[in-house]
């Protein structure tokens, strides 16, 4: 499941992503890749944490994380 979450957060912006969460399209992810393992249902996400901004340049040119 982390590999999941940190594909789709790779290649979609942060508020792309929370677009993503809210209609519970990876949580159906969730349960189509581990079907084969154990039936999941109800997959939701309900807490996102940031754990590490990426750098963003702000005023001309002097670097801060957001």
């Amino acid at each position: 499941m982390t590999g999941i979450i940190i594909k789709e957060s790779q290649s979609y912006d942060l508020k792309e992503l929370v677009l993503k969460f809210i209609p519970e399209a990876i949580g159906k992810e969730f349960e189509k890749t581990t079907s084969g393992i154990f039936p999941l249902q109800n997959v939701y996400i309900r807490k996102v944490k940031i754990l590490k901004a990426r750098p963003r340049q702000v005023n001309g040119g002097s670097w801060r994380l957001q």
